[in-house]
């Protein structure tokens, strides 16, 4: 483990700033997924002509991932910076460091969340979260509403 150990009320403090970056990190991803998927069309439309891929413009998309890229990495530095890590660029979740019951766990936030409100065992994933109110698992909680 490594990392400084939060509570969520330190870490919600901290949102307005980790909101912004991982708006960033998120952003980026989306961006980094259009233009691969440029360059498999320009590709694919090639092949299905029987025609060399124009790769100047397969050439431009590949300059753009990576001035990309690279910003997302220097945005999860910042985050890192704070003691978080990016969970999943694409949704805009991150993670922290937190303690339940004498226990190290991680604390997870989404872009659009308000507040920090959920937590799972550093041994689990995301999926496995549960609320910070009642501990109890959030699928199983969304289950029973359904």
């Amino acid at each position: 483990m490594k990392g400084k150990i939060f509570t969520p009320d330190e870490i919600t403090r901290m949102l307005p700033l980790v909101r912004r970056i991982v708006m960033d990190v998120k952003a980026c991803s989306t961006l980094i997924r259009r233009h691969e998927r440029a360059i498999f069309e320009i590709e694919l439309l090639a092949e299905q002509s029987s025609e060399a891929p124009s790769e100047d413009r397969i050439a431009e998309h590949r300059e753009k991932i990576i001035a990309l890229k690279e910003k997302a990495a220097t945005c999860e530095r910042e985050l890192s910076e704070l003691g978080g890590e990016v969970e999943d660029a694409s949704r805009g979740i991150v993670k922290f460091y937190g303690e339940r019951a004498a226990r190290i766990v991680f604390y997870t936030w989404r872009l659009g969340e308000g507040r920090v409100e959920f937590w799972y065992p550093v041994d689990k994933t995301y999926g496995d979260r549960r609320s910070i109110d009642d501990g109890e698992p959030v699928a199983e909680a969304e289950a029973r509403k359904s």
